[in-house]
């Protein structure tokens, strides 16, 4: 017979932490006989897979459910304050997500609930899950730093969400403590979101990236992969380039990722460096592997204590390469420094520079760094080791009696 999952966050596109681990994690729930219903934010309407079916509805199709079930749930009120516009689009949203939640949940006997971020899908993964008394499992990422303000304007929600879950998993250790900023201690699982090895790994061939590039075999690339955006960083290592290009004459800079606010700043940087600084944006998935490969060395130099992790850091790591990260938020557990890659004070571009061109002038290292990085990958982060965790975590709050 089978069971059925409803996971409550936001699948692909776009692309980042918790979409790439919903994207792995339903299809090794259906292959292991569970049904999994993904509720996410998106306009394609309903994609339908092997076990998997991803619910992005139109806002013309979620109208008639809001005006079915938007009315506060019987067990569980969507009591957010509203303070503001942005507050009033929130609670709306809150109640289109827990009206298409609630309908899954009835159509297809959902046994156990797994909502991702605790000011979206973990909150209305408890609320449907307390009004229709199935087991809840919240996972949270850094939206305890990131939203405070909204988690202190509404002081339920939190001991709400803590009362109501079965399981609280969290990505790291440092996202894990963030209930405390707020005077909670729950017991908190921490289940790190984990990296494909077999999709990133070193033999992958990066030749064509490099080509694209025109880079010279022994010269250096710097590669930055991540939403272009200053909460990634990207302001530091742009404003460190002049020292990297004046450092080491065959040091390449190549920004990839989502754009953002941050990109027009990239572009003109390439513009004026003689064609050492490459922008790439909005990359397919699909050519991730090879921009990893087509590098030297990751530069990760995020902002702020938000960060649970390092999505790109991991990836670079399973494919061999060194990372060069900020020491900040749960990244250090994740970059162990001298023996992974190195860490940098956050928001200093000499540092950044100093760290990069350090390892441009060393290959020796880098490749001891990379090897490093890739075995604890093996070891400690490989998808199917971490999916299978969860996987247990859900079965388990599933199965626990009421």
């Amino acid at each position: 017979m089978t069971r059925h999952v409803l996971l409550i966050g936001n699948y692909p596109p776009p692309y980042g932490g918790v979409p790439r681990y919903i994207e792995n994690l339903a299809p090794f729930l259906a292959a292991r006989g569970w049904h999994v219903h993904v509720l996410s934010a998106g306009r394609t309407g309903v994609e339908r897979g092997e076990g998997v079916t991803v619910y992005k509805l139109p806002w013309r199709a979620k109208v008639p459910l809001v005006l079915r079930h938007a009315l506060p749930l019987r067990r569980a009120r969507l009591g957010i304050r509203v303070d503001s516009a942005a507050d009033a689009v929130t609670r709306a949203w809150f109640q289109v997500l827990a009206s298409v939640a609630r309908d899954i949940v009835l159509r297809h006997r959902v046994e156990v609930i797994c909502g991702f971020n605790l000011s979206r899908g973990g909150f209305v993964a408890a609320a449907v899950g307390r009004e229709r008394r199935v087991p809840v499992v919240v996972n949270n990422f850094g939206e305890l730093v990131s939203d405070e303000g909204f988690f202190r304007r509404n002081p339920t929600l939190l001991p709400f969400v803590c009362s109501t879950a079965r399981r609280l998993v969290s990505g790291s250790r440092h996202c894990a403590s963030g209930y405390r900023r707020f005077g909670l201690s729950p017991s908190v699982e921490v289940v790190p979101y984990g990296v494909d090895a077999v999709r990133f790994h070193p033999g992958v061939d990066g030749q064509a990236v490099r080509t694209r590039l025109g880079a010279a075999p022994d010269d250096v690339v710097v590669l930055f992969l991540g939403r272009q955006i200053p909460e990634m960083g990207l302001h530091i290592l742009l404003a460190s380039a002049p020292a990297l290009l004046a450092g080491c004459a065959a040091l390449r800079v190549l920004i990839a990722g989502g754009s953002g606010a941050l990109s027009p700043q990239a572009r003109a940087l390439a513009a004026g460096s003689g064609g050492r600084v490459t922008v790439i944006e909005n990359v397919p998935y699909a050519e991730l592997p090879a921009l990893y490969a087509g590098c030297d060395v990751l530069a990760a130099p995020t902002v702020g204590d938000r960060a649970c992790s390092s999505l790109a850091a991991a990836e670079a790591f399973a494919t061999g390469r060194p990372v060069v990260a900020s020491a900040v938020g749960g990244i250090p557990e994740l970059v162990r420094d001298g023996e992974t890659g190195i860490l940098v004070p956050p928001e200093s571009p000499q540092a950044l520079a100093e760290a990069l061109l350090a390892l441009a002038a060393d290959p020796s290292r880098r490749r001891a760094l990379g090897a490093r990085g890739r075995a604890w990958i093996e070891a400690e982060w490989d998808t199917h080791t971490v999916l299978g965790r969860m996987a247990a975590v859900l079965a388990s709050a599933a199965e626990e009696p009421a």
